[in-house]
């Protein structure tokens, strides 16, 4: 599909750290323009699911993950492109706004800056609206700011907002020691509000649907954010993006979508299993996948499915739910015994398993798919290069991708004996070990693959359920 040859809107909301409040500034700004009537669409910096999330219930319009190390410089342009091309509805979208990861500089080393904010604001050629925490500080903001205006020349540091500030007369002198001694404009001065911070678990923010979460709390961080930020300045600012380079010059990459629909893949989508790569599914259907939706938390399994893909998410919240579930974990089992494709990681890994110890640490029953056991340990994050082994059932032998490990859980040492890892993973660092386990044509592992990072990987997913 060539991309269109004008340019959208855009921005980057990046932060001088980690918790700076971007994420908050970020739903603030998206259900602002939302409520004003604009097509927004979010995007997340990196590999996480649950901004995602929020963005989503924020805008309206799915959330799209960039990442320059998972994916190369040209697919990222591409997804970019690709959506911001159209919005959910098919209607033109008006902006884009970016949300960052950690600093803006971080990346997944300290040599330069792979996989940073900053290197998605170049790649993309986009501006950049920076978010600085002020509490305890005054002028000392200036200096932290200009090292951040001239660290990378490259980068368009178009904008600053000044987060936490405290009494009217704090924001005045945070907001004077930053016009008299940097170039990005100050776009405003946010008061601190504790009340608006999103509650947190062991993955990070409660989910965008926790029914524990209050119904308004996107209307209040827009209201924070309408009274205390010039939107029509930050709304200029993104106008720079519609002028940049050559971005929007070139084709999509990826194979036209298949006009027939090859295969039916049933994707377990609920609370328990809600961690997608929403372009993952694009690229399914694109391939030719019909995509059938379903819960493992109900007792309803989709008829004649040629292959299934369970996700990550917070099957541990869920395990005794999902263990009265039986008929679903009996169907789930007899699938997977008939020899047709299953994708499952992380979430979908400790699903097919035989029991799942929740946070209560009460063992409860799950798939028994694979013989192993999955206990609560400590977070495991980090990103891995794939490459499958002779016996993968899904994709070619050698084949190479790439992903991302996220979880908080664990497999009981001793209950995988005698299991076969196909995979092997190689992080950023260089350090190698296996992977990954298989039965029949199930492949089950903690990786996250975005299937971008390797052409046909989707393909050849829907090419195996299609041949039966």
């Amino acid at each position: 599909m060539p991309s269109n040859s004008k340019g959208v809107p855009g921005l980057v909301v990046a932060g001088t750290q980690t918790g700076v409040g971007k994420t908050s500034v970020t739903l603030g700004l998206l259900r602002t323009l939302d409520r004003e009537g604009q097509t927004v669409r979010p995007f997340k910096v990196g590999p996480d699911f649950i901004d995602t999330g929020h963005h989503r219930a924020a805008a309206g319009q799915w959330s799209h993950n960039l990442d320059t190390w998972m994916l190369d410089g040209p697919v990222t342009r591409e997804i970019y492109r690709r959506y911001t091309h159209r919005g959910d509805g098919g209607q033109p979208v008006d902006v884009a706004v970016v949300e960052g990861v950690m600093g803006m500089f971080d990346g997944v080393g300290g040599g330069d800056d792979t996989g940073s904010t900053a290197h998605v604001a170049r790649e993309l050629g986009l501006p950049v609206v920076l978010v600085v925490d002020v509490w305890n500080m005054a002028r000392s903001v200036a200096a932290m700011v200009h090292g951040y205006e001239t660290f990378d020349p490259e980068l368009d540091v178009a904008g600053i907002i000044l987060n936490r500030v405290g009494a009217p007369a704090h924001a005045d002198m945070v907001r004077e020691a930053v016009e008299s001694s940097c170039e990005a404009p100050v776009l405003g001065t946010l008061p601190r509000r504790e009340k608006l911070h999103i509650p947190e678990r062991h993955l990070g923010l409660w989910l965008a649907d926790d029914p524990s979460l209050e119904s308004d709390y996107l209307d209040r961080l827009a209201d924070w954010v309408e009274r205390n930020i010039d939107i029509q300045q930050v709304m200029d600012l993104a106008g720079r993006a519609s002028r940049s380079r050559d971005l929007w010059a070139g084709d999509d990459i990826r194979p036209d979508r298949e006009d027939e629909q090859r295969a039916r893949i049933g994707v377990a989508y609920d609370r328990a299993f809600c961690f997608y790569y929403r372009d993952n599914l694009q690229r399914l259907e694109d391939a030719g996948a019909e995509l059938v939706y379903f819960s493992p938390l109900d007792d309803a399994f989709p008829e004649e499915l040629d292959g299934v893909y369970l996700g990550g998410g917070y099957p541990e919240l869920h395990a005794e739910a999902l263990e009265s579930r039986r008929y679903m974990r009996r169907s789930i089992r007899d699938f997977c015994e008939s020899g047709k494709p299953v994708y499952a990681e992380c979430g979908g890994l400790m699903y097919l398993g035989s029991k799942l110890r929740g946070e209560d640490g009460v063992p409860h029953d799950m798939c028994g798919v694979f013989p192993y056991e999955i206990r609560m340990g400590e977070l495991s994050i980090g990103y891995g290069e794939v490459t499958f082994s002779d016996a993968n059932p899904l994709w070619e032998p050698g084949t190479s991708a790439r992903g991302h490990v996220f979880h908080a859980s664990e497999i009981v040492p001793g209950t995988d004996e005698g299991l076969e890892h196909i995979y092997t993973v190689r992080s950023p660092d260089g350090q190698i070990h296996r992977e990954g386990y298989r039965r029949k044509a199930v492949l089950a592992s903690y990786l996250h693959l975005h299937l971008g990072s390797h052409p046909g990987l989707a393909e050849r997913f829907v090419a195996r359920a299609s041949a039966g």
